[in-house]
């Protein structure tokens, strides 16, 4: 039987490779959000060279019970490497993990390569993002009401369609009408950078008099810039509940007249 390399390149434009005689699978989950992609490659570092009429076998796989997912898809190799790439579309998966293997049935002797190791996709859910109510729906610019209230906090709060993986980081933007920007009238909660955080908190505390009318945006905190490798990254999402806030005026010091 051939010897079958078994090494999976993820993205050929992204050069990673996972390499199983040298060392385990990388740990790194690869995620996929919306429309991005991800592309699965036979490494040109592989010890067995692929020869014109090879069939690569990519296989979805269930890693639990060691059993294939549905049937492979063969791809023949015609001399070039993108021949037998598997491309993977965010919008034909379905969200969670996906785990792919991949083996060889070379030609003329049909010999069967031995399994890769897994790789595993992991197709992040869209999410959604609600506004709770403000603390205080109005407030006094100089604290001078019953209350002595100064401030009020707006919570944003995201839901996804499944549970996030912990890798996964969110990234929190929050909007004002009218105001270019908005840490000119407060401020939010810093974006963790190592938690996946579903609230966020802005705090408006300008004691400048009128009406703030609040959105925010959630997105998955992108590790590339293309969007295909995340840890957290695009899907953008917008509040459609905006929330407001009422920075009401002082009464100015009266005259008494005397008739």
């Amino acid at each position: 039987m051939k010897t079958i390399s078994k090494s999976l390149k993820i993205g050929t434009s992204i050069g990673l490779f996972f390499t199983c005689f040298t060392q385990p699978i990388i740990a790194a989950d690869i995620f996929v959000c919306g429309d991005g992609e991800v592309t699965l490659g036979y490494a040109p570092t592989s010890e067995y060279n692929l020869q014109v009429g090879d069939e690569v076998m990519w296989q979805e796989w269930d890693v639990v019970n060691g059993v294939n997912i549905g049937a492979p898809q063969v791809l023949t190799y015609d001399g070039t490497p993108a021949s037998v790439n598997l491309t993977l579309q965010g919008p034909n998966l379905d969200d969670g993990s996906h785990n792919y293997i991949v083996f060889v049935l070379s030609t003329g002797d049909e010999c069967t390569g031995d399994n890769s190791d897994p790789v595993e996709i992991f197709k992040l859910p869209e999410l959604s993002i609600l506004l709770g109510t403000p603390s205080f729906a109005q407030y006094c610019e100089d604290g001078s009401g019953p209350d002595g209230q100064t401030s009020s906090e707006i919570v944003a709060t995201t839901t996804p369609g499944i549970a996030l993986p912990s890798e996964v980081l969110l990234v929190y933007t929050w909007t004002a009408d009218g105001i270019t920007d908005v840490s000119s009238i407060g401020s939010s909660t810093p974006n963790s950078t190592t938690v996946t955080e579903l609230t966020n908190t802005f705090t408006l505390t300008t004691n400048t008099v009128g009406v703030y009318t609040f959105n925010t945006s959630v997105a998955y905190a992108a590790a590339a810039a293309d969007g295909t490798i995340i840890k957290g990254g695009g899907c953008l999402t917008t509040s459609t509940n905006s929330q407001t806030v009422e920075v009401t005026a002082k009464p100015g010091k009266p005259v008494i007249t005397v008739g």
